[in-house]
């Protein structure tokens, strides 16, 4: 029943280029966002002044905690455990739960 209406706009988007788009949206009291791929979404300007994108000391890039709190500010730790590091006390709280 909802068919008609996307291809409607997926048609009606794909008939003008991106630009055309945010400006037209730009004078509209509407919430939108382009589709984007990944490697375009966390280039967004956006995300680097919500720091949402974050480096560790290896050079990988993490994202960053979405909600900010003033008073309680999320803390990132980018320690990953070793494989199998936590396997045994995994499995003993497992065992102990099923009791």
């Amino acid at each position: 029943m909802q068919q008609p209406v996307k291809d409607f706009l997926a048609m009606t988007f794909a008939a003008k280029p991106m630009v055309y788009w945010q400006a037209f949206l730009a004078k509209v009291d509407v919430c939108w966002s382009p589709v984007r791929s990944l490697n375009e979404a966390v280039r967004d300007p956006h995300l680097k002044q919500r720091d949402m994108l974050l480096q560790d000391e290896q050079g990988s890039y993490h994202l960053g905690i979405p909600i900010k709190y003033r008073n309680e500010p999320g803390q990132v730790n980018f320690t990953l455990p070793e494989f199998g590091q936590h396997t045994h006390e995994v499995l003993q709280q497992w065992s102990t739960d099923k009791g």
